[in-house]
């Protein structure tokens, strides 16, 4: 071969080669992971376990204020009325979403509700939207497989004096405020509102109010402080058992 084709050759080879070598695609950068800052997981991880506050109150308008509801998922903030010492019958219920639920407002079914509520967690877990309990809307339970509730007290809708009147109402299966705190020398009247027979009785014979049925009203004066608890002869029993309530009378 002569060194002019020998040259032309070479060259040609360089050509493709450098050709080659600038089709070649660079290799795409693979992009860096942003590192999340510790304190920022631990505050989310914070935000997000399930808690319930609330404290004693009045019922406004016929509706409860939770203070802070913080909630995994969505889910429901559900008011339980006290039966056998525990959360009871459903009274009322709100809607929660993922994070902290302040100042969240519960209508309540005033005619069920007792001295002592439960404010509880559920799951939003059926038709999202539609509160299913009994059913798919099953409590809430923490780490230590406790459900997620707080219990409070519904105070009296206003502090009465001494030689006042203050009533309670008797519903089916349970008295209208089961703890009511007055001064000596109110008068509790016990007014019968509802499709069952109760009575009023007293844990210790002071009073007794017989068989309460429909436009029935019973009466009786607290002239000394002390605690009297009583119970419905036909649903409850001495001792604060199923239908009871308690009466505290303070000095003034």
């Amino acid at each position: 071969m002569s060194l002019y084709k020998f040259s032309l050759v070479v060259g040609g080879l360089s050509i493709v080669l450098a050709a080659c070598a600038t089709a070649t695609p660079e290799p795409t950068a693979r992009p860096e992971a942003t590192a999340v800052p510790a304190a920022t997981q631990e505050e989310d991880a914070q935000e997000f376990i399930p808690s319930v506050t609330v404290g004693d109150q009045k019922a406004s308008e016929g509706a409860v204020t939770i203070d802070e509801v913080i909630a995994s998922q969505p889910g429901w903030l559900v008011i339980h009325a006290t039966r056998n010492g525990g959360p009871g019958p459903v009274i009322g219920f709100s809607p929660v979403v993922v994070g902290s639920n302040p100042d969240l407002a519960v209508d309540i079914d005033l005619s069920q509700a007792t001295g002592q509520l439960f404010a509880m967690l559920h799951v939003d877990a059926g038709q999202a939207g539609e509160y299913e309990f009994p059913g798919d809307d099953a409590p809430v339970f923490d780490q230590g497989g406790n459900v997620v509730l707080t219990p409070f007290t519904l105070l009296d809708s206003q502090a009465p004096v001494g030689g006042e009147e203050v009533e309670v109402e008797v519903v089916d299966s349970t008295y209208r405020l089961q703890v009511v705190t007055v001064p000596v020398g109110t008068i509790v009247t016990w007014v019968y509102n509802g499709g069952l027979p109760h009575t009023v009785t007293s844990d210790t014979n002071l009073f007794n109010s017989g068989t309460m049925r429909e436009g029935d009203s019973f009466t009786f004066t607290f002239d000394e402080a002390g605690t009297f608890p009583y119970f419905c002869t036909f649903h409850g029993s001495a001792g604060g058992n199923g239908m009871s309530g308690v009466i505290n009378v303070t000095e003034g």
